[in-house]
């Protein structure tokens, strides 16, 4: 079975939802989230940090799905293939270990910094399934990390049967992207 299939029966049995755009503008590009994620655009919105109120909370999770429009709508983004990049314009990074295919959507602001956690189903074609907020990751090599990449592994695997996410150079994930 293709991809294609995939999304289609994710979406049919109600695991996978399709971010829409914004605004009705040509889509470029296609988001597929978890529950997990849609919670996190849709709301109800639970600040899930004691420092901000559900309301602050529900402004920083705007900026969240205002950033996933820009990828939707074939904005110009950056991509970091390098685990090790922290490029300030960097949009999207894949995770170590890299073979593992899992990266992240890096929304840095407003604080606090989100990260959301997906792989690349095809060319323009993103499934994020996981999110955390950065301050609770800890360094690189924490086992949060370690966790947010085996929900991914552990989605896709259910999902997608024994279909490989995309792998490749900046372009083969991301048209219209520059290296960082």
């Amino acid at each position: 079975m293709t991809v294609h299939h995939y999304l289609a029966e994710g979406l049919e049995s109600g695991a996978l939802v399709e971010v829409p755009p914004l605004y009705p503008t040509m889509v470029v590009r296609r988001i597929f989230m978890t529950e997990d994620v849609a919670r996190l655009l849709r709301g109800p919105w639970e600040s899930p940090d004691l420092e901000l109120s559900d309301s602050e909370w529900e402004y920083r999770c705007g900026f969240v799905r205002r950033q996933f429009d820009r990828f939707i709508n074939g904005k110009r983004v950056g991509v970091a293939l390098d685990p090790q990049s922290d490029a300030e314009n960097c949009f999207f990074k894949r995770i170590h270990p890299i073979e593992d295919e899992v990266w992240e959507i890096r929304c840095r602001v407003p604080p606090p910094g989100v990260r959301v956690f997906g792989r690349f189903a095809e060319t323009d074609i993103f499934v994020a399934m996981h999110w955390r907020l950065r301050k609770d990751m800890g360094y690189w090599g924490d086992p949060s990390w370690d966790h947010a990449i085996e929900v991914c592994r552990g989605f896709w695997g259910t999902l997608f049967a024994s279909t490989n996410p995309k792998s490749g150079n900046t372009n083969d994930y991301v048209r219209n992207a520059f290296p960082v």
